[in-house]
C-alpha cells in the first residue's frame, strides 16, 4: 500500500505540475500578444514567473518551527484554487487524500521545475527568440 500512495502522490504532483505550466502557459501567451511581444514574450515570462515559483517553493519546503506549529500541519487542507483544478482531472480511483497529499510548497517547488522548463524548451528546442 505504501508503494501506491508514493504512486498516487507522484500522479497527484504531475497533474498539478502540468495543469500549473499549462495555465501559466496560456495567460502568459494572452499577455505577452497584448503586449505584441509573441512567443518571445511568452518565453520570458515564463522564465520569470518559474523562477519566481522556484524560490518560494524552496521557501515552502522549510519545515515549520516548532514553536510556528500551533494548529497542527494546515498546509494539506482542502484543495484550493489550481490544486481542485488539477484534482478534477484526476479519476476518484486515482486521488490522494488530504492528508496523504505532498505540501503545496513540494508541487510548487516541482511545477517551477516544468514552467522553467518550457521557457528553456521554447528556446532550445523550438528557437523562439533565437537569431
Amino acid at each position: 500500500m505504501n508503494s501506491r500512495r508514493r504512486g498516487l502522490q507522484a500522479l497527484d504532483t504531475l497533474i498539478y505540475a502540468v495543469v500549473m505550466t499549462a495555465v501559466l502557459f496560456v495567460v502568459s501567451t494572452v499577455v505577452s500578444l497584448l503586449f505584441g511581444r509573441g512567443f518571445v514574450g511568452t518565453k520570458h515570462l515564463l522564465f520569470f514567473v518559474g523562477f519566481a515559483m522556484f524560490g518560494y517553493g524552496a521557501f515552502n519546503l522549510q519545515p515549520v518551527k516548532p514553536w510556528k506549529d500551533d494548529d497542527g500541519d494546515t498546509r494539506r487542507d482542502t484543495p484550493k484554487g489550481l490544486q481542485r483544478l488539477a484534482e478534477r482531472t484526476i479519476p476518484e480511483t486515482y486521488r490522494v487524500a488530504s492528508r496523504d497529499r505532498l505540501s503545496t510548497g513540494a508541487k510548487l517547488f516541482v511545477a517551477s521545475l516544468f514552467v522553467l522548463g518550457t521557457s528553456a524548451a521554447m528556446e532550445f528546442v523550438f528557437g523562439v527568440g533565437s537569431a
